[in-house]
């Protein structure tokens, strides 16, 4: 409850003042060996809340890459 208040309330600044937010997010590792299952074993912490409140997502890649992935 707290946290999506938090959202909104950084949503509407963005709205008045026309400026960007940027919200890290913690992520952890999964161990679901299902079949089926992504190769991506990172997994959000911020769950559905987070993800609601986010519009653009960027991936970071590892130190071998040059650019972070922002889809569009």
């Amino acid at each position: 409850m707290h946290l999506a208040k938090f959202l909104r309330s950084l949503l509407r600044l963005a709205d008045e003042f026309g400026v960007a937010v940027v919200v890290t997010n913690q992520v952890v590792a999964s161990v679901d060996n299902a079949p089926g299952a992504s190769n991506d074993t990172r997994k959000p912490i911020g769950g559905n809340i987070m993800a609601h409140a986010s519009t653009t997502r960027c991936v970071p890649l590892s130190s071998l890459h040059s650019r972070p992935v922002c889809p569009d």
